[in-house]
């Protein structure tokens, strides 16, 4: 939880920083080009040097959440993050899938309810499921960079999780041999 969470809070702020950045900025530069009409005053030229500045940054801040996919990482991180709570919430109240008898459970079985301990191994695994999911989806936002034609008309986005994904290149490959 504590790699998700981290994670998660990194991304979200450099995400809502930039976004913020880019909406004011979107908005202010037509309103600072609006303020005089005398193109050969000192007044409109400042501001046009002002808003060209800003249009320059809000190029690179665009750039950099693209290059670093800030918003693909900030949507799944929020997904996992509120997973992995939902299932501890679950675990804590056993309710939903911890509430079950399992069949092959002495102690369930014995006590005709489930309780924390009996289900601890569940939800272990289960979390360990959901962080091996979330490096699955790292690695592919990591890698959807790649064109259509380098894959050889496999791409990234055909993939919904790294699994298919390496299947899709093995196929591929072994195509080519």
């Amino acid at each position: 939880y504590h790699h998700i969470n981290t994670h998660f809070d990194s991304v979200q702020r450099l995400y809502t920083h930039s976004k913020f950045f880019i909406t004011t900025v979107s908005v202010i530069n037509p309103a600072l080009l609006s303020i005089t009409s005398n193109t050969r005053g000192e007044t409109y030229l400042g501001l046009f040097w002002v808003v060209w500045t800003l249009q320059i940054v809000v190029s690179l801040v665009t750039a950099y959440v693209t290059f670093f996919k800030w918003d693909k990482k900030y949507f799944v991180y929020m997904v996992y993050r509120q997973r992995v709570e939902q299932e501890i919430w679950m675990y804590l109240e056993l309710t939903g899938k911890y509430s079950i008898v399992h069949p092959l459970n002495e102690a369930e079985l014995l006590l005709m309810h489930t309780t924390n301990q009996t289900k601890l191994r569940h939800l272990l695994m289960r979390l360990e499921s959901l962080y091996r999911k979330i490096q699955e989806s790292d690695y592919t936002i990591e890698n959807t960079e790649h064109s259509e034609h380098e894959h050889g008309g496999v791409t990234d986005t055909d993939a919904r999780d790294g699994k298919r994904m390496r299947q899709k290149l093995m196929a591929h490959k072994i195509d080519i041999l």
